[in-house]
């Protein structure tokens, strides 16, 4: 069925339904009273697949850890490259969001197809700006004082200002010049220094925020050189009118750019760390159009932080897994040192992928329990490989796009469609459920709701073992900001309930849900035609408030969370001291946070054991009163 046809039935459909609801106030027998209500539920979910399905402009999210190659995989796959001769390459290819080596965006860029071609930033706010200098300045002082500590645990970084944003602040103040002992001896304090760079940086004159590109000629070549220069200023704080980016908007002249009609924009995010830490926020916002691409190292497929990303929320709604493409991006001759099942190299380089393939499907179904996973959703790329294997990989990769295209619009069709035939079914037969038959499965149902949590939910071991795989240098900024990171996306509250989410899926409250589920799809074996139906209502109903309780759980024990430990300020005191003691920094703070937790830890199980009853008593009731009382 065509999204036409399918979006003038379900409009249809909502449009009967709103003619009968005037008469829910007559219905006098049970049977009548639960035909309005499935309705209604009926009703609000054509409603919410309307707005989806009349979406035919999707996003495409890029994720992945800092360095994996996502964005030059962006500018190959989007023709975001030109020639620029090099003396030992008269055909050297330059890729327009290209970085020094080693380095990363400094935010997240969102390329849009347009008419027309400009770049527009949202700058970070002056205060997270001023933040950035008090921590710069702490940085310096450190190491000019023989203070800086050696994080033998941790081989990045342990500086909290990164190599971006600290080139970035240099170029903002123009002291790129100025050496930087000379800086820390002249300002002695972080407020002499930030006031200082405050001034050479002068950010109230900082206000522009667009960039249009004015020339008439239709050279490609010279519009993309354009795009790259502009683009490097602002990701630099280079541009002498602009302030950091919060985030970056390409519009790029359609002409210029690779990428079919349907897709809306490509963001390329930033980079994951190898926890889940930097998790926290969802897949898939409500009603959105938007396909994910999950990028990781071809040996490592599919990567540690993108385990974590999906784990969850392909668990709970495994239908979401036709929106993933797990991406492998190789090196060189990667694919050609795979061993196949004899142990022996493989014979070429589809092979390769055909055996890494494989193993990927392995770890999604036995390791993280996603079992219809499509495993023509794992694709490779190489962006350096030979122009005719480039291509052709290319061309993979957007037919794959294309296909998850098609089957998540083909899941709402289907969808919108078995609701439409529910409703049909309720408007000839719903009127003939009895009170006995209700009974029946009323007292079935409670028969299979007792909730019994055997296992404390493990929220504090979880989130303290997955620290130790966080840099040091993002420890230090979530201790400075008391664990709420908004220039990295982190935060830890959302990134602790989202244990409390792992511990529903996998416990024994969705295990509780599908053993309803499973009893009541046997039950309806053995009815009519007429009271099946209602099953199948009933089982509509459970299904929908699973989410909603799996959802409000979450922001539940998020706010409690932050109401115990957001504003406790003598423990973030505490942690924010233990930078410049020496080398163990990451050990010592988060044997601090161990400690803490572990105080906590009878208190907060309890509450998130109360938060999920609670909201599993409301969960159930629900089904209880709209169709069984």
């Amino acid at each position: 069925m065509s999204s036409y046809s399918i979006l003038a039935s379900i409009q249809a459909t909502i449009d009967e339904i709103n003619r009968k609801l005037p008469g829910e106030n007559k219905a006098t027998t049970l049977a009548h009273k639960m035909q309005f209500q499935a309705m209604r539920d009926i009703k609000d979910h054509l409603e919410r697949l309307q707005k989806q399905i009349v979406q035919d402009q999707f996003k495409i999210f890029f994720r992945g850890k800092v360095g994996v190659g996502k964005t030059t995989a962006i500018c190959r796959l989007l023709g975001l490259t030109f020639v620029e001769p090099k003396k030992e390459d008269p055909n050297h290819v330059e890729d327009v969001l290209a970085t020094a080596a080693g380095r990363t965006t400094i935010c997240r860029v969102r390329i849009i197809p347009s008419d027309s071609t400009k770049i527009e930033l949202d700058p970070l706010p002056d205060k997270d700006i001023k933040k950035l200098f008090q921590e710069y300045f702490g940085d310096m002082y450190d190491v000019e004082n023989g203070k800086k500590d050696t994080i033998q645990e941790d081989t990045k970084t342990s500086e909290i200002v990164t190599s971006e944003y600290r080139n970035a602040l240099k170029n903002l103040a123009n002291i790129k010049s100025i050496d930087t002992s000379e800086l820390v001896t002249k300002h002695k304090t972080s407020a002499d220094f930030v006031g200082y760079m405050l001034e050479r940086a002068n950010l109230p004159r900082r206000i522009q925020t667009s960039f249009i590109y004015n020339s008439d000629s239709k050279d490609s070549n010279a519009e993309k050189k354009w795009l790259k220069q502009v683009f490097q200023g602002i990701n630099y704080g280079k541009e002498p009118d602009c302030s950091i980016p919060k985030e970056i908007r390409l519009y790029i002249r359609r002409d210029l750019i690779a990428i079919p009609r349907n897709i809306k924009s490509v963001i390329d995010t930033k980079g994951l760390e190898s926890s889940s830490v930097a998790g926290g926020f969802s897949l898939w916002p409500e009603n959105e159009a938007s396909i994910q691409v999950l990028c990781s190292d071809f040996n490592s497929l599919p990567a540690p932080e993108i385990q974590e990303l999906i784990k969850t929320p392909l668990k709970i709604k495994p239908e979401n897994s036709c929106r993933v493409l797990l991406l492998g991006l190789p090196k060189k001759d990667e694919p050609l040192q795979v061993a196949d099942e004899e142990g022996e190299k493989v014979a070429d380089r589809q092979s390769g992928f055909n055996r890494q393939r494989e193993k990927a499907m392995e770890v999604l179904k036995y390791q993280l329990g996603i079992v219809q996973f499509p495993q023509n959703n794992i694709i490779f790329y190489d962006a350096h490989g030979p122009s005719g294997q480039e291509r052709k990989e290319s061309a993979t990769f957007w037919t794959s796009i294309e296909t998850a295209i098609d089957s998540f619009q083909n899941l709402l069709t289907a969808q919108a469609a078995q609701k439409i035939a529910e409703f049909e079914e309720i408007k000839k037969n719903g009127g003939e459920a009895g009170k006995e038959f209700v009974s029946k499965v009323s007292e079935r149902v409670k028969e299979k709701i007792e909730l019994k949590l055997k296992n404390n939910p493990p929220i504090w071991n979880s989130f303290n073992t997955e620290l130790q795989g966080t840099y040091a240098s993002t420890i230090r900024a979530l201790n400075n900001r008391n664990g709420i990171y908004d220039m990295r996306d982190i935060d830890i509250y959302m990134s602790m309930s989202s244990f409390l989410v792992n511990f529903i899926a996998s416990d024994e409250p969705l295990r509780t849900v599908h053993r309803l589920q499973r009893d009541l799809k046997e039950f309806s074996e053995t009815l009519n035609h007429n009271q099946k139906i209602w099953i199948d209502i009933i089982l509509s109903a459970i299904e929908k408030g699973k989410d909603d309780f799996v959802s409000k759980s979450q922001e539940n024990f998020k706010d409690y969370l932050q109401s115990i430990w957001l504003r406790d300020e003598f423990f973030w005191q505490s942690v924010q001291s233990e930078w410049g003691n020496g080398p163990g920094f990451k050990h010592r703070v988060i044997s601090k946070y161990a400690e803490y937790t572990n105080n906590q830890n009878l208190k907060i199980d309890a509450k998130a054991k109360e938060i999920v009853s609670k909201n599993w008593k409301r969960y159930i009731e629900d089904v209880l009163i709209n169709y069984l009382s």
